[in-house]
C-alpha cells in the first residue's frame, strides 16, 4: 500500500526547461548536500546500455515535508545554490513531462518513491506530478548509501547535453585560473561567455570574453537558475581578475575592444600601485606623452592644453584617471586664459591648500558667477 502526494505544479511551468535543466537541479541538490556535510558524498553515473542515469548521496534522507514547495534546509546558506525549496520537485515534473521516468530510492527511510503525471480530480483533471510513497517495499539488496535517484530513457545525445551543463562531467576543461574563494576563470575559448555556479551551467553572457565558474556566495541566482544580474556578474569577474592583474592575459583583456569582464577593476585595485606597475605597458601600447581619455570632452581638453590624447575604454580610463587629472592640473593651456578661468583655477587650487569658510566660499562663488554672467 502506498501513499499518494499530488504536487501543485502545472506541467506548463518552466516551459523552456528540458532534460538538461532538470538533471542540473538534481545534481545541484546532490552537490549542495555534500557542501553542507562533506561526509554526505554525492555520486553520479550513466549506463548507456540501459539509458539509466543515477544521482545520489551517501547520507541524505528525503522527508515527506520536502515535497512542499518552499521547504528547504538551505535557506540563507551562502555556500549552496538552492535557496527556494523548488528544485527537485520541478525537475521531477519536467522529466515526467519529457518522458523520463524518475524513481527515488529513499533507502535511509526504507521507502521507494515512484512518480507519474496524474489527472487530478482536485484540479479539474489537470495533469500534475504525483509521488507514490511505498513503505512496504521488500529490498532484494541495499547499497551503501541512503538515497539513490534513478532517471530512465536518457539517450546518449541527451547525456552529452547534460555533460555540457555540468563541468565535472567534462573530461578536460582546459586551462583555468584559480581565484581563491571566488571560483575559477575558464580560459578555453569554448567557454567564452559561459557562467557556471559550483560547476553547474547558469547562462551565457555575450558581453564577456571568458568563462567563469563562480561559487554561490558571490553570485545570486534567480528562481529559474538561468539569469543573473549584470552588475553582480561583472563586479565578481572584476574581483576575480584583480587577483591576476600581473599576468599578460589580464593586460590583453584590459586593453581589448570590449573589456567588460573587468568593468569595475579600478575599484578592486590600488590605482596608484596599478599605474606604477602598468605605466610602461601603457606607454608601450600607446606611445610616450599620451594621456588616456574616454570621451570627446576629455579629448578636446587635453588637446587644448598641448597634450597627446588617446581614446581608451572606460576600464582603462578609470585605471589611469590620475594621469588625466594630473595633466589637467599641471599643464598650462596653450591659449591665453580668460580672467574668469584664471580666477576659477586660482580658487580651486586655493581650496586644495586651505579650508575656506562656508560663508566666504559662497560669497566668492556668487561674485564669480555674477562676473561670468556679465561676460556673456
Amino acid at each position: 500500500m502506498s501513499s499518494k502526494f499530488e504536487l501543485t505544479i502545472d506541467t506548463n511551468y518552466v516551459k523552456d526547461w528540458g532534460v538538461s535543466q532538470a538533471i542540473r537541479e538534481l545534481f545541484q541538490n546532490s552537490v549542495d548536500e555534500e557542501v553542507q556535510n562533506p561526509d554526505n558524498k554525492s555520486y553520479f553515473s550513466y549506463d548507456k546500455e540501459t539509458q539509466t542515469l543515477i544521482i545520489g548521496n551517501k547520507q541524505s534522507i528525503l522527508n515527506i515535508e520536502s515535497l512542499l514547495l518552499g521547504v528547504t534546509t538551505k535557506t540563507n546558506d551562502k555556500h549552496t545554490i538552492g535557496q527556494f525549496g523548488e528544485g527537485y520537485k520541478i525537475a521531477t515534473m519536467v522529466l515526467l513531462r519529457t518522458g523520463h521516468p524518475i524513481t527515488f530510492y529513499n533507502y535511509g527511510a526504507k521507502e521507494v518513491w515512484t512518480t507519474r503525471l496524474v489527472k487530478s480530480r482536485r484540479y479539474n483533471g489537470r495533469l500534475v506530478p504525483t509521488f507514490f510513497v511505498d513503505k512496504n517495499f521488500f529490498w532484494q539488496s541495499t547499497p551503501d548509501n541512503n538515497l539513490t535517484i534513478k532517471v530512465e530513457n536518457i539517450t546518449e545525445s541527451e547525456y552529452e547535453k547534460i555533460c555540457d551543463f555540468i563541468l565535472c562531467l567534462q573530461p578536460d576543461i582546459g586551462e583555468t585560473m584559480d581565484c581563491d574563494s571566488y571560483g575559477k576563470i575558464l580560459l578555453d575559448a569554448r567557454y567564452k561567455g559561459n557562467i557556471y555556479v559550483s560547476g553547474l551551467f547558469v547562462c551565457k553572457n555575450d558581453r564577456i570574453n571568458y568563462g567563469y565558474n563562480i561559487t554561490p556566495e558571490y553570485l545570486q541566482l534567480d528562481r529559474d537558475r538561468q539569469t543573473v544580474s549584470d552588475f553582480d556578474l561583472l563586479w565578481t569577474t572584476s574581483r576575480m581578475w584583480s587577483l591576476h592583474k600581473e599576468t599578460q592575459v589580464f593586460k590583453d583583456l584590459l586593453y581589448s575592444k570590449h573589456p567588460d569582464d573587468v568593468a569595475y577593476i579600478d575599484v578592486m585595485v590600488s590605482i596608484s600601485n596599478f599605474q606604477e606597475d602598468f605605466m610602461q605597458d601603457f606607454i608601450d601600447r600607446y606611445g610616450p606623452n599620451t594621456i588616456p581619455v574616454t570621451n570627446q570632452e576629455e579629448y578636446d581638453l587635453v588637446k587644448e592644453r598641448g597634450g597627446n590624447p588617446v581614446f581608451v575604454t572606460k576600464p582603462v580610463g578609470a585605471c589611469f584617471k590620475n594621469m588625466f587629472n594630473d595633466f589637467i592640473l599641471n599643464e598650462k593651456k596653450t591659449k591665453s586664459q580668460s580672467c574668469y578661468d584664471a580666477l576659477k583655477d586660482w580658487y580651486n587650487s586655493l581650496q586644495d591648500e586651505v579650508e575656506v569658510p562656508l560663508g566666504l566660499d559662497m560669497e566668492f562663488k556668487n561674485i564669480l558667477e555674477t562676473f561670468y554672467d556679465k561676460l556673456i
